[in-house]
């Protein structure tokens, strides 16, 4: 399980790059290491940093 916070809110709309880097850097790590990955799920959390105005993210990977 991999918890993750976005960029600030005042950036313009399109994917979530931060965190599309840090889960890219992860998988590519597991799957250079020789894991399989099986699938990867996430779920957001809004209200989330210490002034409430960040998202959160939990990935889970499975993997083998």
């Amino acid at each position: 399980m991999i918890n993750s916070f976005n960029k600030w809110i005042n950036q313009i709309f399109g994917a979530e790059d931060k965190y599309t880097i840090q889960i890219d850097e992860i998988l590519t790590n597991m799957q250079n290491e020789g894991f399989e990955i099986i699938d990867v799920k996430f779920d957001s959390l809004k209200d989330q940093g210490v002034f409430k105005d960040m998202e959160g993210f939990h990935t889970l990977i499975t993997y083998k």
